[in-house]
Parts: C-alpha cells; sequence; structure tokens
C-alpha cells in the first residue's frame, strides 16, 4: 500500500482498507464498549462491514456512511471535535487522533468499499 504524498504530518495509507485500517479502530473504540457493537445505540452498529454500511443514525436520519463523500457522512462528524449533533464519539472516551480520522475519511472517500 502507498503512503500519501501530501504533507499532512501524519502516515495515513493513501488509501485506508476496511478490515485492516477500520474496523480494528471500531472494536477498539465502539463496538466493543458495548455501545455500537452487537446492539445498535441511536441506530448505529459498527460491529462489521455490513452493520456500518447499513446503520442510519437516528440523530442524522440517514446512512451514517455516504461512500465516496465523507464530509456528507455522518460518522465522520460524530467522530470530530464538535459535531453538528449531539456529542463526539466515542462518548465518554478519548477523542480519537487527527490520524485516526484521517483514515476513517480516506476509507469512506476511496468509496467504503469491504476491502
Amino acid at each position: 500500500m502507498e503512503e500519501d504524498d501530501s504533507d499532512n504530518g501524519s502516515d495515513v495509507p493513501a488509501t485506508a482498507r476496511f478490515a485492516q485500517d477500520v474496523l480494528p479502530l471500531f472494536q477498539q473504540s465502539c463496538a466493543s464498549s458495548g455501545c455500537h457493537g452487537s446492539s445498535a445505540s441511536s441506530g448505529v452498529r459498527l460491529s462489521s462491514y455490513e452493520a456500518t454500511m447499513s446503520s442510519t443514525g437516528s440523530q442524522y436520519g440517514t446512512l451514517i456512511v455516504q461512500p465516496g463523500n465523507a464530509s456528507a457522512s455522518p460518522l465522520v462528524d460524530k467522530i470530530q471535535t464538535n459535531p453538528d449533533r449531539g456529542q463526539r464519539m466515542p462518548l465518554g472516551r478519548a477523542a480519537w487522533s487527527t490520524s485516526q480520522i484521517q483514515t476513517v475519511v480516506d476509507w469512506i472517500n476511496a468509496g467504503a468499499l469491504n476491502n
């Protein structure tokens, strides 16, 4: 996998992969906490690719992932500081780093593939 050539101060891969890069973030911070794992909280489950892609956030009323458009994806809004709706996720836990957020953004912008 190639590194991103832009000078963004991180070693974020040019194309993040769901199974290797994104799902572990969800498992560590979201699904294992009892919030977005086997049962949905606010309409969101992040335990698998299928669950993630079919989740409709109740605060947004739309699918949380808009493939190819991270800026329109509620998932991205919720993991950033000061989301448009509700509180930043993961709730009650440390905020994600810039590189962790960028991994999700890169995956979504690359089409949110099951890779």
